[in-house]
């Protein structure tokens, strides 16, 4: 379950200096789904504690515009779609109607929100029959799902990491490559071979690096500052982008800081927290970000996990 967290407004004090906005301070270690309401209309809310009722309550306060299951952009529409169903895949793909169209393995299905309700409702039915269901039974009948699944369609997500570049070519299901499932569900990769940004290069020049901060400038000028867009870096990528630098530390930081100041900038990295990363930045395990980009390859639980990213107070 995906929830959005209540922070009261307040402000902190540091060390006697002038008082700052806590949920400013703590921006990055704090989930980003967050709502500020005052003390008075949580009691008001929360008097009568029904969990379903407060949760609805926080999406909506979360998220206002009440969106049709699959919002209309540009007179194109989007898709959930069974992965066995290789008819209507090839008419999905051919049609060019969709911005945004998923295959689900089965595996995938299962990790859409309150997914194992449809299963119970349908009995034995076919597996098409199982996703229609939950279309119909499960998502248009509840708010919470629906703003759930509209969110993750809507996200917009720039990766920079060799191991999620290296599988682009694989099978995602016959006739479809993950690269394409990523360009259809709001993923960019950087193209090793058409762009020659090969992320998995031990030593970095400077067309490579340049490279790598087009594909991001260009990320930024097509997706511009919201909540739902995010860049994802692995920190040795920019440990091999300034690697020439005198103070190699200092120049991450300062560019990580230009970023984080108006995206989410998410830090990844198998080795923990990199010691000093910037406020301005949120973190997560690169095994966290494989398991989803990669081995589940699920659009929601992707969103869910980068929601979910923070890093430590400390």
């Amino acid at each position: 379950m995906t929830f959005v967290h209540v922070i009261f407004a307040s402000v902190l004090s540091i060390d006697n200096a002038e008082p700052v906005d806590m949920l400013l301070y703590y921006r990055t270690s704090l989930p980003i789904r967050i709502i500020n309401i005052s003390k008075n209309d949580f009691r008001k809310i929360f008097k009568n504690i029904n969990v379903d009722n407060i949760i609805k309550y926080c999406w909506e306060k979360w998220d206002e515009n009440s969106y049709d299951l699959y919002p209309v952009i540009k007179e194109k529409t989007a898709w959930l779609g069974n992965h066995g169903d290789k008819d209507e895949l090839k008419k999905m793909v051919e049609s060019n109607l969709f911005y945004y169209y998923d295959p689900l393995t089965s595996i995938a299905q299962n990790h859409l929100p309150r997914y194992s309700e449809s299963i119970s409702k349908l009995g034995n039915g076919s597996q098409f029959g199982i996703l229609k269901t939950y279309e119909q039974i499960i998502v248009k009948t509840n708010p919470v799902v629906k703003r759930q699944l509209t969110e993750s369609i809507l996200t917009n997500v720039l990766v920079i990491d060799e191991r999620v570049q290296e599988v682009l070519t694989n099978k995602h299901l016959p006739g479809i490559t993950i690269g394409a499932l990523y360009k259809n569900i709001g993923i960019k990769i950087p193209d090793s071979k058409s762009k020659g940004v090969n992320l998995s290069e031990s030593k970095f020049d400077v067309p490579l690096i340049n490279g790598i901060k087009d594909e991001i400038n260009s990320f930024i000028k097509h997706y511009p500052v919201g909540k739902r867009n995010f860049i994802v870096i692995h920190f040795s990528i920019l440990e091999r982008m300034f690697a020439t630098e005198i103070d190699r530390k200092d120049s991450i930081d300062k560019y990580l800081i230009s970023l984080g100041r108006k995206y989410n900038v998410i830090i990844t990295s198998g080795r923990g927290i990199p010691q000093g990363l910037p406020e301005e930045v949120r973190f997560i395990n690169l095994s966290a970000l494989l398991h989803a980009f990669v081995d589940i390859r699920s659009k929601y639980l992707i969103n869910s996990v980068l929601y979910s990213a923070r890093k430590s107070i400390i």
